[in-house]
């Protein structure tokens, strides 16, 4: 997933919205590819949510993790690092809206 690598660069370089557009846009191939529940169209999801919130849509983040966390808790098991992630990221959001 070398196009990933490129999109997950281009929000730390100061640009949120245009990683979470690309992933965004990247979706629905991925989905179609290897399908909804796959680890890979999970973890762009994952990114979505993340980038969507460091874009300024804490709410929307929050929203999209909270949706994706049951998910991959029951694809990967709860203790994996993938839903782990997605749980501090959840908090982390949910803090943000107050």
């Amino acid at each position: 997933m070398t196009w990933a690598n490129h999109i997950r660069r281009i929000g730390p370089a100061g640009d949120p919205a245009a990683a979470c557009d690309q992933f965004a846009a990247r979706l629905p191939t991925i989905e179609r590819a290897r399908g909804v529940d796959h680890p890979s169209t999970l973890a762009i999801r994952y990114f979505i949510a993340v980038w969507t919130g460091r874009a300024g849509n804490a709410s929307g983040a929050r929203d999209q993790l909270a949706a994706l966390l049951p998910i991959r808790e029951r694809i990967l098991g709860v203790g994996h690092s993938d839903a782990r992630a997605t749980r501090r990221q959840l908090a982390f959001w949910v803090d943000e809206v107050g």
